[in-house]
């Protein structure tokens, strides 16, 4: 039997951090806007858990424009009363019918279900509700923003995969349960990144996380290992880079801002440390990565790409992604209003 080792990215790992479960929803605490469609209310649908900042700006926004949303949080939809009416596309809960016209899945994550049962339950519980979340489809009428992403999708190689065809510089890299091998199969000499396949942010425990955050590592720290992880891990050349763009995508705007960070850094930022200013799209990218938006139906998105001596090298899209962190710094809101404006003309789009 082949040898396990501590995973890569769990060595020296030290970030952790509690999620709240409460939740700071405007609509929710508040009162959604009087609006009805036959016995039904129109809303905006969001999928996500309480710890989203974002949905919860969302929601006050849409509230100022006189559009109700409702919020399904993983971490507080034990118990729920729950009927999807699946081929009219009406949602029940706590008695209430509601009628989506936009279906947007951000952070619904079945491990973060807090089941009180016993657990085997528990375990029942966290794949019925990820099973219902991951199978809702809206009907063809209903706005589904990223309609062909999801948890997984795209998945990280594919991404990677697509923008190399899209005209893109992407890192050279290998995925294996043997990081020992990579030093030999990546071509150059310098040092190595361990990436995780999947989230950057797992929970042992229904609100308790820690981070998978990409880790350097030496090609000596790697060669002559031949021990076997117990699961896959994406491992790339480091491409030393004077700063970081994240693209945001709002259908069919491009925001850009950039972190001027050290090329040194690899793993989990301290934001506070890094320059973060809101910068013009570059030209050179807006083509590639508007294919790449197409080819995966994404409406709203985030890229991350690095800026290099030798030019821009992609790294990763997110279907998901967070920017008040990066608003708070530059000191406006652009993002805020380009996915707000969005979710507006597509909700009043339907009703037409």
């Amino acid at each position: 039997m082949a040898e396990t080792i501590s995973p890569l990215l769990l060595r020296r790992q030290t970030f952790r951090t509690a999620l709240s479960a409460q939740s700071l929803d405007f609509q929710s605490l508040v009162g959604r806007p009087a609006r009805y469609d036959d016995d039904c209310v129109p809303c905006v649908l969001i999928l996500t858990r309480a710890d989203d900042r974002e949905a919860d700006h969302i929601s006050l926004r849409l509230a100022a424009a006189g559009i109700p949303m409702l919020r399904i949080d993983s971490d507080r939809c034990a118990g729920t009363e729950l009927v999807w009416d699946v081929f009219r596309g009406i949602v029940r809960v706590g008695g209430e019918r509601f009628r989506p016209r936009v279906h947007w899945s951000r952070y619904f994550s079945a491990s973060s279900i807090a089941a009180p049962e016993p657990g085997g339950i528990a375990h029942y519980v966290r794949e019925q509700w990820g099973a219902w979340a991951e199978g809702m489809r809206p009907p063809a009428d209903v706005v589904m923003v990223n309609r062909s992403a999801g948890r997984w999708q795209p998945s990280r190689t594919a991404q990677l995969t697509a923008a190399r065809e899209a005209g893109l510089r992407v890192p050279a890299g290998v995925v294996t349960t043997c990081p020992g091998l990579a030093p030999d199969l990546i071509p150059g000499s310098g040092d190595l990144v361990v990436k995780s396949l999947g989230e950057h942010l797992i929970e042992e425990t229904p609100g308790n996380a820690i981070g998978l955050f990409p880790r350097r590592v030496s090609r000596a720290e790697l060669s002559g290992d031949r021990t076997v992880e117990s699961a896959p891990v994406l491992i790339q050349e480091f491409v030393p880079s004077s700063g970081e763009l994240r693209i945001h995508w709002a259908d069919g705007e491009f925001i850009a801002f950039r972190l001027g960070k050290r090329s040194m850094d690899v793993e989990r930022l301290d934001v506070s440390q890094v320059s973060i200013e809101q910068v013009p799209m570059p030209l050179e990218l807006a083509g590639p990565l508007t294919r790449l938006s197409e080819r995966w139906n994404l409406q709203l998105a985030a890229f991350d790409v690095l800026d290099t001596s030798s030019g821009y090298v992609f790294l990763e899209v997110n279907p998901a992604f967070d920017w008040l962190w990066l608003e708070s710094r530059a000191g406006n809101r652009p993002v805020s209003s380009a996915v707000c404006t969005f979710l507006i003309n597509a909700f009043e789009g339907t009703s037409s």
